[in-house]
């Protein structure tokens, strides 16, 4: 029997490790061809060695530069090493090569997903299922979203598309314990995702997540032991798959320039002065915007407000993002902030408004909300950029704000990967309460204080409040911010609990783990007691 006759039984039997191993076998020998390339580069992925595969993939594409299935590869080898703007290039030039072809077509569907672009994801997802409707991956990519979004209906009814093919596929099983746990049956969605737990089809990105879900079905039993074990478990998984990788490195460069830059604004005078501003004609009647601390209650209030039939609102779009490249660079560009003047710092403001007029939004003659909690560490950015512009600012018990940033699964970015263990999430919440404070004594700027329980146990006095503050009148309408946001796509991990309504069931939730939290209590007490949060000593 020739060696193409064994190659060609090993892939009728989808007995690729055995293909690997003979094309690498004829490589050795000098045979030049670029299935070959790609059968051998599929034996080092699997085995985890992405950048041999990428190497033989390459030496492959030499040969046949058009070859859709060396491009594909090539995509998912630098998927898995989170090289996603390459990762992307490939699977866009094996789509160009094969147009509609469902496997790229799902391959990248999942990075714009991992990025934020869900619309774009949905086009992919689509797509691919018009192409191959036997395709349960991106069946199961519909049933994420869905859930996401609290469509839970949908969710199940795309799960169970993907179940009749693939019953065991990982991202639908966990879609519908989603749903399970929004329905109330936590019993239901530890049977479906304990034996998913170790799954070798769930990718290691995406782990993380089972665990956070099933965290939180233990904790729905009160099993608390096993609930604080599985968030510890996804977590963990996270900082060890980005540590070492830029999202890591990032963070813990951000944690250094924090405490550079909130040292120097607090050895300069109390109060930095501020030039005025030219309005600009798409300026909105009121900028505000709308920071804090991630979950402390700043998308419950930006859902509140977006029901004011007279605010318009903007969720987490990093719009600064060309600023803090030029400002919050080092010490020098920081510096060099404080001292602009407005032929530096007008490109800035102009971009910004592009992006907000890109958005499709028309803040003009209205209040506009810009929410993104941790532009609390851009507060100089914004006084410069925005002198004119307000400051709503919300705070919620440190105990349980840092208990749900490490409950929650976030997609991680330099951000929120300090959210990947208990003690760097109470780290961080220092860090940035501590900059915070010092931003707000220094420069210049109205502020409104807003407390996450207030608006929870006292819903129509804060809101009554908060509409006096930014000069509107009172409406009924915020009252119904919920089905609002079940209408409107919300980005966060709060989504679920904003679509629910007003509950007080989040408040306190860190006393049923005092013992687990106890390694972080000193840092966590002793931000309650300046925030005037009741602590033992306070008693």
């Amino acid at each position: 029997m020739s060696i193409q006759d064994d190659l060609d039984r090993a892939l009728s039997t989808h007995d690729y490790a055995r293909a690997s191993t003979l094309a690498a076998d004829e490589l050795a020998r000098g045979a030049r061809n670029a299935s070959l390339y790609n059968l051998a580069a599929y034996g080092l992925s699997e085995a985890g060695d992405y950048e041999g595969a990428l190497v033989l993939l390459h030496q492959g594409l030499d040969l046949a530069p058009t070859d859709h299935f060396l491009l594909y590869s090539i995509g998912l080898c630098l998927s898995r090493l989170e090289r996603y703007d390459g990762a992307l290039a490939a699977f866009d030039s094996a789509l160009a090569v094969r147009p509609g072809a469902p496997a790229p077509l799902f391959q990248k569907g999942m990075i714009l997903r991992r990025h934020g672009d869900e619309e774009g994801a949905l086009r992919c997802y689509n797509a691919a299922i018009a192409a191959a409707p036997d395709y349960e991956d991106p069946l199961a990519g519909r049933a994420a979203i869905s859930a996401q979004h609290g469509r839970f209906d949908e969710a199940r009814a795309f799960a169970a598309r993907a179940f009749r093919i693939a019953p065991d596929q990982p991202i639908a099983n966990l879609a519908v314990a989603q749903a399970d746990l929004e329905a109330g049956d936590a019993a239901a969605v530890v049977r479906r995702l304990e034996p998913q737990l170790e799954n070798p089809a769930i990718l290691e990105g995406d782990r993380s997540a089972f665990f956070a879900t099933i965290g939180d079905a233990f904790d729905a039993l009160d099993r608390r032991g096993e609930a604080f074990a599985a968030w510890t478990r996804g977590k963990a998984i996270s900082r060890r798959l980005f540590a070492n990788h830029e999202i890591g490195l990032s963070a813990r460069a951000a944690l250094a320039r924090i405490e550079e830059f909130s040292a120097f604004t607090a050895s300069l005078s109390p109060m930095l002065p501020l030039p005025p501003v030219a309005t600009s004609t798409r300026a909105p009647h009121q900028h505000v915007f709308l920071l804090g601390f991630p979950r402390s209650g700043t998308t419950l209030l930006e859902q509140v407000l977006a029901s004011h039939p007279n605010v318009v609102t903007l969720q987490e779009r990093p719009f600064l993002e060309a600023a803090v490249v030029e400002f919050f660079n080092d010490r020098a560009s920081f510096e060099r902030l404080l001292e602009a003047d407005d032929a530096s710092l007008d490109p800035f403001r102009a971009l910004y408004w592009q992006k907000v007029g890109e958005e499709g939004l028309a803040p003009k003659d209205k209040v506009f909300i810009d929410k993104m909690p941790l532009y609390s560490l851009l507060l100089p950015l914004i006084a410069r950029l925005f002198p004119g512009a307000w400051i709503l600012f919300s705070e919620r018990d440190p105990r349980d704000v840092v208990f749900s940033c490490f409950r929650r699964a976030f997609q991680i970015n330099a951000g929120m990967y300090q959210f990947t263990s208990l003690e760097s999430s109470a780290r961080f919440y220092d860090l940035t309460m501590t900059a915070a404070q010092t931003y707000l004594r220094a420069f210049p700027m109205t502020v409104r204080l807003t407390r996450h329980e207030n608006l929870v146990t006292d819903f129509d006095g804060e809101s009554r409040s908060l509409c006096e503050f930014l000069g509107l009148e009172w409406t009924r309408e915020v009252t119904r911010f919920a089905d609002r946001a079940r209408e409107r796509g919300i980005r966060t991990p709060s989504a679920p609990q904003v679509r629910r309504g007003l509950y007080a069931t989040g408040i306190g939730q860190w006393h049923r783990y005092t013992e687990h939290l106890a390694p972080v209590m000193p840092i966590l007490n002793r931000w309650a007691e300046t925030l005037g949060y009741r602590t033992e000593s306070s008693a």
